[in-house]
C-alpha cells in the first residue's frame, strides 16, 4: 500500500512483469516499489524461481525536471545491487520515458519501419521490379504495422501530437515515394 492509500498494482504478460507503484513522492514510491520487490522475489523463490538481475528496470513517471531520482537495492541469489532508474524502459515492445512523451517510442518504431522499407526497396526496381500493387501490399503489410504498434497507448485524441505524427509523416513518405515511383 502507498502513502496515499493506493494498493501496489503488479501487472505481467507471460514472463513480463511489471510493479505499479503510485504517491506523491518518489522517495515513497522507491520505499513501496522496494518492498513489492522483496515479495515478489520470496514468493519466487517459494516456488523454485528466481530472476535475471541484468533485467531489472526501474522507471519514475514524473513531470519533474531538476531532481534526484532515487534507486532500489536488491539482493538476488545473494548478491546485491541496485537498480537506477532509466531515461528510456522498454515493456511489452513500447518504450516509456519518464514524462511520457513517446517520442523515443515513435522514433525507435519509425527507424524499424525504414529499415523494412529500404528492404523492400531491393525488390522494387522500375525496370524489373515488383509491381506498385504489390509494393502496396508489402508497406502495408509489413511497414504500418511496425509503425502504428501500441498507437492506442500514445495517441491522443484530446491533445495534438504535431511532433509524433510528423515523424512518422516523414517515414510514410519515404515509402510512398518509393512506391509511386516518384524521386
Amino acid at each position: 500500500m502507498t502513502n496515499i492509500g493506493i494498493p501496489l498494482l503488479p501487472r505481467s504478460y507471460v514472463d513480463d512483469f511489471a510493479i505499479l507503484s503510485i504517491s506523491n513522492s518518489l522517495s515513497d514510491n522507491a520505499r513501496t516499489l522496494n518492498e513489492g520487490l522483496k515479495r515478489t522475489l520470496s514468493k519466487l523463490s517459494d516456488v523454485g524461481m528466481t530472476i535475471d538481475p541484468d533485467k531489472l528496470d526501474l522507471m519514475h513517471f514524473t513531470r519533474k525536471t531538476k531532481i534526484d531520482l532515487p534507486s532500489i537495492p536488491y539482493v538476488v541469489d545473494g548478491k546485491e545491487g541496485i537498480i537506477s532508474p532509466k531515461k528510456v524502459m522498454r515493456w511489452l515492445g513500447i518504450y516509456f520515458d519518464r514524462r511520457l512523451t513517446f517520442r523515443e517510442h515513435i522514433k525507435i518504431m519509425c527507424n524499424r519501419s525504414r529499415s523494412i522499407i529500404n528492404g523492400i526497396r531491393c525488390l522494387s526496381n522500375t525496370v524489373r521490379g515488383m509491381s506498385q500493387s504489390h509494393l502496396r501490399l508489402l508497406y502495408k503489410t509489413c511497414v504500418v504495422p511496425v509503425m502504428s504498434y501500441a498507437s492506442p497507448v500514445w495517441f491522443r485524441t484530446d491533445r495534438r501530437q504535431k511532433h509524433l505524427i510528423e515523424t512518422l509523416d516523414a517515414t510514410q513518405n519515404l515509402a510512398l515515394r518509393m512506391i509511386s515511383g516518384g524521386f
